[in-house]
């Protein structure tokens, strides 16, 4: 959870840092702590360790699909991105960026823009 407040905070690299810290304090991960690691890794713009840790069969939640298609689209990997955004809209048909982010804390706009830029190169609907 650290990592997550550390990520709307606009600290990254923290993030990714207090979300690898969780492996290691905990041998037997919970599927959370890879969409935590994957959307730290994203927002550090570790694209491919993004789509490595969300890749996992362990990586659950919303949050990692869509965080890993844009990670993927951020990559140029744009067919692979959209397939694996249309996933995440069959399960969350009335998803919009923009509105998502208007429900997200970032301190600092840039870092809600970067995550919005992402979907939106997915192909999630602006």
């Amino acid at each position: 959870m650290l990592a997550d407040l550390r990520v709307f905070e606009g600290r990254a690299i923290e993030a990714v840092e207090c979300a690898e810290n969780s492996f290691r304090l905990n041998p037997y991960p919970p599927g959370d702590y890879y969409s935590f690691l994957g959307w730290a890794q994203y927002a550090a713009r570790r694209y491919q360790d993004s789509v490595e840790t969300l890749r996992q069969p362990q990586a659950g939640g919303p949050g990692a699909k869509r965080n890993l298609s844009a990670a993927l689209a951020q990559l140029g990997q744009t067919a692979e991105a959209r397939k694996v955004g249309q996933n995440f809209l069959s399960e969350f048909p009335n998803f919009s960026a923009r509105q998502w982010g208007k429900t997200q804390p970032f301190r600092d706009d840039a870092d809600r823009q970067h995550f919005i830029e992402g979907y939106t190169k997915a192909g999630l609907p602006k």
